[in-house]
């Protein structure tokens, strides 16, 4: 789970949207009363193929309108990478794009596209642009400063989980060690954190209890806080830039595409979360 974004193209989006919202009220009243586990195969097939005639009068193919134009193709900037001209992507783990940039205090995707809590909106372009550019820059200067060298992951406590003693902790990283092959080096379990081709640790720092830090509930009730690990960022052997600074780029590069049509105003985003 975590943030999808979409970018589309509509040029009456509003007469589209009707026609979806026709279709999805259609089946719902095939639906009604019927529960769905206890009906029977020719009774599914026959509320299928209504509703695939309605769709078809209607002009919806997969829930969407025929008009309705989704972009997503692969960046020119770099083609592999995981966000795409049109389609970006953030976990909501501490890996996620989002939280990267708000622990750097710089704009994140909500920031950039000025979101307000809908689900398909029309973003300022030309503010987003100077957004993302703001972000680029901030975390390009991040990458070049002396804390750009280094990267810190926060260990919770589990709840019901861990050891008591120096020879447990270290036999039950040699299990994991023994069991996780070779395909996952980097995970986290119920047992803890795992970097079994190693880090190099500068330092682990306790996190201090400030209510209501309801981001560390659990390590208030059981009383054991979470710990910060600083450690130096492993430079990238294949020669390619950071992720999140690439990604930010496939950001401004979608931003720019949208700027440069002639029918800009019938682009807008769909914010899935």
């Amino acid at each position: 789970m975590g943030l999808d974004i979409y970018l589309e193209k509509c040029a009456d989006r509003e007469t589209a949207r009707k026609a979806e919202e026709a279709h999805s009220a259609f089946t719902e009243e095939l639906w009604k009363g019927i529960d769905y586990d206890s009906a029977t195969e020719e009774q599914k097939n026959d509320i299928h193929r209504r509703s695939e005639e309605k769709a078809r009068e209607l002009g919806i193919t997969d829930y969407s309108h025929n008009t309705v134009v989704g972009i997503d193709t692969p960046s020119a900037i770099a083609p592999e990478h995981l966000f795409k001209l049109g389609h970006f992507r953030s976990s909501y783990n501490e890996g996620g794009i989002e939280r990267i940039l708000r622990n750097l205090s710089l704009p994140t995707m909500h920031d950039i596209f000025g979101y307000a809590d809908e689900y398909e909106f029309r973003p300022d372009w030309d503010r987003a642009l100077v957004k993302v550019n703001e972000a680029i820059s901030g975390y390009e200067a991040h990458l070049n400063s002396d804390a750009g060298k280094y990267l810190v992951t926060e260990v919770r406590p589990i709840w019901q989980h861990g050891v008591k003693t120096e020879a447990e902790a270290r036999q039950l990283v040699l299990n994991e060690m023994r069991s996780s092959g070779t395909e996952y080096r980097y995970f986290s379990n119920s047992n803890g954190e795992f970097w079994l081709d190693g880090l190099k640790v500068v330092g682990v720092v306790t996190k201090k209890f400030d209510p209501p830090a309801r981001s560390d509930v659990i390590g208030q009730i059981i009383n054991q806080p979470s710990v910060f690990v600083v450690y130096e960022r492993e430079p990238d052997e294949s020669g390619k830039e950071d992720w999140y600074l690439t990604a930010l780029k496939i950001v401004r590069e979608s931003i720019q595409f949208v700027i440069s049509q002639p029918d800009r105003q019938d682009f807008y985003l769909c914010w899935s979360s």
